[in-house]
């Protein structure tokens, strides 16, 4: 089956959405501790909130009015046993990017991104 380039959107200011991403990584500090710091990173991408394909992905209790599904040109990670998820900043909510479908080997290199708002009081 044909695959269809959609890397061109990235470059169409009609598609795109200015967000930031939160990186989360542990490093040592001066004392031998482990502390986590993060990176703030200013991008654009294809961001579609409410998505409804997001929520089935996501699966029971999650709310439609909860959820981005995110396509940007470069790379993001979902939490695993050595990294912290990525968090997307949208329109002043945060989001945490819970499912990633890499499609980097396509095109110019993009991933797509399901991620759920961040309810956590803090």
């Amino acid at each position: 089956m044909a695959s269809i380039g959609v890397s061109e959107i990235f470059s169409d200011p009609d598609f795109l959405s200015n967000f930031k991403i939160l990186r989360r990584r542990w490093s040592v500090n001066e004392f031998g501790e482990n502390v986590l710091g993060s990176t703030v990173i200013l991008a654009s991408g294809v961001v579609e909130p409410n998505c409804a394909e997001a929520a089935a992905i996501l699966g029971e209790g999650v709310r439609l009015d909860d959820v981005l599904r995110v396509w940007y040109n470069g790379r993001l990670f979902a939490c695993s046993d050595e990294i912290y998820s990525d968090v997307i900043v949208f329109d002043g909510k945060q989001y945490i990017v819970e499912k990633v479908d890499n499609y980097l080997n396509w095109g110019d290199g993009y991933c797509l991104a399901y991620c759920v708002l961040n309810r956590a009081k803090g």
